[in-house]
């Protein structure tokens, strides 16, 4: 099993804590329709959970998921591996942006493996 280390100094004093992802969309329309900070500010914190990581020893933070993705895209774990995030990415691309979506976490997870692929040269 391997270790977790930081992106930034390798180190492998790290933790994690689940946090919500946030709804910018939802607190700018709360706040446009209600009139009311507070109530904006709740809808915006609010969202899916993911886990945030950070180091203890430089201070960096990163989401895991996207680290993950990157690593394996980038060839780190092996040509097959990379391979198949390649693929499963382009996948979740083509399925969260034709012309009709299922739904909006299919849209997201979309947006996601886009930003993961412009991010890792091919």
């Amino acid at each position: 099993m391997s270790v977790a280390t930081c992106p930034n100094c390798q180190s492998e004093s790290i933790q994690g804590q689940m946090i919500p992802r946030g709804n910018a969309a939802g607190a700018l329309f709360t706040a446009v329709m209600t009139e009311d900070a507070a109530a904006a500010a709740i809808v915006g914190a609010g969202g899916p959970m993911v886990l945030h990581a950070f180091c203890l020893n430089c201070g960096s933070t990163w989401l895991p998921a996207d680290l993950h993705a990157a690593r394996a895209l980038a060839g780190e774990w092996g040509p097959e591996i990379q391979k198949q995030v390649r693929t499963q990415l382009e996948a979740m691309v083509k399925q969260g942006s034709g012309f009709i979506v299922d739904s909006n976490e299919t849209r997201e997870k979309a947006k996601w493996a886009k930003r993961i692929l412009d991010v890792v040269p091919q």
